[in-house]
């Protein structure tokens, strides 16, 4: 097991804190620029091989051809959708925390036909907006790698509050890692959800071994708000 909580001076937890904002900024922009240009793009392009579907032969190759064409870029803006809610997802201003995060358990198991099970109990309505996004940013980087790399079918994602605040844990019967060797490698988002976790007086803990699956443990001391009925 460990505990990923760092201890930081103040300079060091504003340039941080900083570092995130603009990343999430950069996000946003991103993701507009995905659904409202590039994927509204395709949308247009489907519709005009649409048409000149119908300005050919019935029966033509070249038919049957644009038909391939316009569903592999209705595909495509699909796609271009599903990256651009990954990057900025309004679900949680909607939704809320668990709202969204039930979302996105449901979008990726359907997406890499994995079994996500996604429970909550007890989860505040009113959680502060940099706790929920930097909690959901969270799950989003643990179940990517969990899919990725652990070759696990079966996950389990808990969210819950506490008498402190909140906990999130995301296990999988996969095939484990050795959390410390995997600090040292750049890429797999372990020191991210450590400084995202930090700036909202939170931790996470994560326990591993080889065969034995893992456990990501996310934990957020907030004040007692008013709690959603449980899932």
């Amino acid at each position: 097991m460990l505990n990923l909580h760092e201890t930081a001076s103040p300079a060091a937890r504003d340039l941080k804190r900083r570092l995130i904002e603009a990343e999430e900024r950069e996000r946003n922009r991103v993701a507009r620029e995905l659904h409202d240009d590039i994927g509204q793009q395709l949308v247009t392009l489907s519709m005009d091989i649409a048409r000149l579907r119908e300005m050919l032969p019935a029966q033509s190759d070249a038919r049957a051809l644009t038909t391939t064409l316009r569903d592999q870029v209705l595909s495509m803006a699909r796609g271009i959708q599903g990256i651009s809610r990954r990057l900025h997802s309004p679900k949680i201003d909607v939704m809320g925390l668990a709202g969204a995060a039930g979302s996105l358990c449901q979008e990726l198991a359907a997406q890499h036909r994995v079994e996500i099970s996604f429970s909550h109990e007890g989860v505040p309505s009113d959680l502060p907006c940099d706790v929920a996004l930097h909690l959901y940013r969270v799950l989003q980087e643990a179940l990517a790698n969990a899919i990725k790399h652990s070759g696990a079918r079966h996950h389990i994602v808990t969210l819950r509050g506490t008498a402190e605040g909140l906990q999130l844990d995301i296990d999988d019967d996969g095939c484990g890692f050795d959390v410390a060797a995997a600090l040292e490698r750049p890429g797999l988002g372990l020191v991210s959800m450590r400084d995202r976790l930090n700036l909202v007086n939170g931790a996470v803990v994560i326990e591993s071994a080889a065969g034995r699956g893992t456990r990501i443990r996310a934990v957020v001391n907030v004040p007692a708000l008013k709690s959603s009925p449980t899932s």
